[in-house]
């Protein structure tokens, strides 16, 4: 339990920090000066990349970057979505790149009934990923609908390097042949053919091979180093990480998963920071619970009573009347 002058504390602190709305609005090390426990859940909102010749510059975007000014609708001068050409090279096998891939396709706007239109300066839109297409972590449904609307499929190519223009335009991109994208152990070992090298025509880039935390917040916290992977190391079951004060939640803990899961993990990480300030653990348990409904009874066999047939009408339960029946 906490006492009420504990629980007047943490709330003061609380509605303190409740107004800092942006990153900017305070550092995280003041954030830890000021707070017995901080639990960091910024999610994975950035795009991963892969470093490769080429890749910086004008003309190569991120998939979630993208994603995000379509569904904020930014159509300014600076966003992804204004900056579209008209060859555009989609780098991804998943659900993702499709939806960036059929998106970049649509025209996309405040009225849904114009989402079947092609952008006018749109030509061609191609998705190019390591897997074959047995291999493409994509949803069947995902690479029909997309061969339908006309994304062009491009299996088992690993990208080498952007190519540019003397201007720093984005021209084309390279990409080598993918023999094997799993080792014999089912690990991840992509295996290439150096030599099977294929060029395919592009002004825009847009990268969907998985997300990444921002952990520009993380500057002056010199405790709170990143792995060589990119991730902020924690402890599985109590998601503390290297700097005792400070806990992980949702995406940041363990990468992209599921709404459930940051939910899950947010659980979790309250139970761990609770142990951590009380030093009393919160254990689990679970209780099963059956309610009689008094008066509630079934007749005998009540399982092997054929289903009653739908009156004449059509499959949907309308009747010959026209009414819509109950079932």
């Amino acid at each position: 339990m906490i006492s009420s002058k504990r629980k007047s504390s943490l709330s003061a602190r609380l509605a303190s920090s409740s107004s800092a709305t942006r990153k900017s609005d305070v550092a995280l090390a003041d954030i830890r000066k000021s707070h017995a426990a901080t639990i960091i859940a910024v999610g994975a909102k950035r795009s991963r990349v892969i470093p490769i010749a080429g890749g910086d510059g004008s003309g190569v975007f991120g998939g979630v970057e993208f994603l995000r000014d379509v569904a904020l609708y930014d159509r300014g001068p600076a966003s992804t979505f204004s900056q579209l050409g008209q060859r555009i090279v989609v780098i991804g096998g998943g659900n993702v790149a499709y939806d960036i891939s059929r998106t970049v396709i649509r025209q996309v706007g405040h009225d849904v009934s114009r989402s079947a239109l092609r952008q006018a300066n749109v030509g061609q839109v191609h998705l190019c990923c390591l897997e074959s297409v047995e291999e493409m972590p994509a949803d069947d449904i995902e690479i029909l609908e997309g061969h339908e609307e006309g994304v062009e499929l491009h299996p088992s190519l690993g990208p080498v390097e952007i190519l540019r223009t003397p201007q720093g335009a984005v021209r084309g991109v390279v990409f080598k042949r993918c023999l094997r994208v799993l080792d014999e152990n089912r690990r991840f070992a992509p295996l290439f053919d150096e030599n099977d090298l294929v060029t395919i025509d592009a002004d825009t880039v847009i990268w969907a091979v998985g997300q990444q935390t921002d952990l520009s917040l993380l500057s002056g916290c010199k405790d709170l180093e990143p792995n060589e992977r990119g991730f902020l190391p924690c402890d599985a079951e109590t998601l503390q990480t290297t700097a005792s004060d400070v806990f992980l939640a949702g995406d940041i803990a363990y990468g992209p998963r599921l709404l459930i899961d940051a939910v899950a993990s947010g659980k979790k990480c309250a139970r761990s920071v609770h142990a951590h300030l009380s030093g009393q653990q919160i254990s689990e348990r679970q209780t099963f619970v059956h309610l009689n409904i008094a008066g509630f009874s079934r007749e005998k066999d009540y399982e092997k009573i054929p289903r009653t047939s739908f009156p004449p009408g059509d499959s949907y339960g309308t009747s010959t009347a026209g009414r819509r029946t109950p079932w």
